[in-house]
C-alpha cells in the first residue's frame, strides 16, 4: 500500500477481470491496514509485507464470487509447495486472520469483527451466525434459514415464522415474520417492498390456493446506511423474545459483539 492509498500488488486474471466487473457495477472494494510492517522471511522475493483486509461492499453475489475465488486461489497457492510452510513475524499484537467466534459449522473470523467495529457494512455471515444462535434459542421457530438459500426457502404460511432477508437494492437486510397468515415485513430505511423482494417472499410462503397478504409493519428508523444488518438481526431477536421493538442504534455494534462471543443473543438495548 503506497502513500497514496493505492494497493501494489498482482491478482491472477481471474479475480482481477471479476474485481473490475464489481467496480464497474457500483461496488466498492478498500484496503484497511492492520498491522505494522514485517519482513518476509520465506519468500524468494524477500521484501517486506504489510498485513491487511479487504473490505468489499456492494452486491451480495458479486461479494461471494470475490471472497470464493480470493479464498479458492489461496487455498491453491497453500497447497503448490505444501512442504513450504509460510513464516512471519508475529510479533505485532494486532491479528487480522483467525477465528474469534464459532459455533458448530458456523464461524466468524477477526475480519468480521473488525465490520462490526468500524461501523461498516455486515455480510451474510455476520447475519447467518446470528439466525444460527437464535435457531438454538428458538429451535421450533420457522425461518432462520441461511440467507445464501432464500430463493429456494420454503416456509408454512400456516405456522409462525422469522426470517432475515436480503434485498438487492442497495444491499439491503430485513426481516419478515408470518403471524395468523400475514407476513409482516420490517425495513429500517424504505416504506415498501420491491418487486424482487416481494417475489422472494411469495416463493417461500407458496399458497396457489389462496393469495399471500404482505404488509409493512412499524420499525425503527436507522441514520445512515450501514446499520441495516444491526437492525434486522435486533428485529429478529425482539420477535422471538416477544419484546416491542423499542432499541437505540448506538449501542447495537457493541452489543453485537458481546452477544456473539457469548454466544447468546438477547433482545439490544
Amino acid at each position: 500500500v503506497t502513500k497514496s492509498g493505492v494497493i501494489v500488488g498482482h491478482l491472477p486474471r481471474k479475480i482481477s477481470t471479476t474485481c473490475s466487473l464489481f467496480l464497474r457495477r457500483g461496488g466498492s472494494i478498500t484496503c484497511k491496514v492492520t498491522g505494522e510492517k514485517r519482513y518476509s522471511r520465506d519468500l524468494i522475493q524477500g521484501g517486506l509485507e504489510i498485513p491487511c483486509l479487504l473490505l468489499v461492499n456492494g452486491d451480495l453475489l458479486l461479494v461471494e464470487k470475490i471472497k470464493h475465488l480470493l479464498l479458492s486461489c489461496d487455498s491453491d497457492d497453500s497447497t503448490a509447495n505444501p512442504s513450504k510452510k509460510r513464516k512471519m513475524d508475529t510479533s505485532s499484537s494486532c491479528q487480522s486472520t483467525g477465528t474469534w467466534v464459532c459455533h458448530d459449522s458456523y464461524r466468524l473470523g477477526f475480519d468480521e469483527k473488525l465490520l462490526i467495529e468500524n461501523g461498516s457494512m455486515l455480510t451474510d455471515q455476520h447475519v447467518n451466525f446470528a439466525q444460527h444462535l437464535l435457531k438454538i434459542k428458538f429451535p421450533v421457530e420457522q425461518g432462520l434459514q441461511s440467507t445464501l438459500l432464500q430463493h429456494r426457502m420454503k416456509l408454512d404460511y400456516n405456522k409462525e415464522a422469522v426470517q432475515i432477508l436480503h434485498c438487492s437494492r442497495r444491499n439491503h437486510w430485513i426481516v419478515i415474520s408470518c403471524q395468523n397468515q400475514t407476513i409482516n415485513v420490517y425495513d429500517s430505511i424504505f416504506p415498501d417492498v420491491d418487486e424482487e423482494t416481494r417475489a422472494i417472499i411469495t416463493n417461500a410462503f407458496d399458497q396457489a390456493d389462496q393469495p399471500i397478504e404482505i404488509l409493512m409493519s412499524e420499525c425503527p428508523k436507522q441514520k445512515g446506511s450501514k446499520d441495516c444488518a444491526i437492525f434486522s438481526i435486533a428485529v429478529a431477536t425482539s420477535l422471538l423474545y416477544r419484546h416491542s421493538l423499542n432499541f437505540t442504534q448506538e449501542n447495537g455494534r457493541t452489543h453485537l459483539i458481546d452477544c456473539f462471543e457469548k454466544l447468546m443473543l438477547v433482545p439490544f438495548p
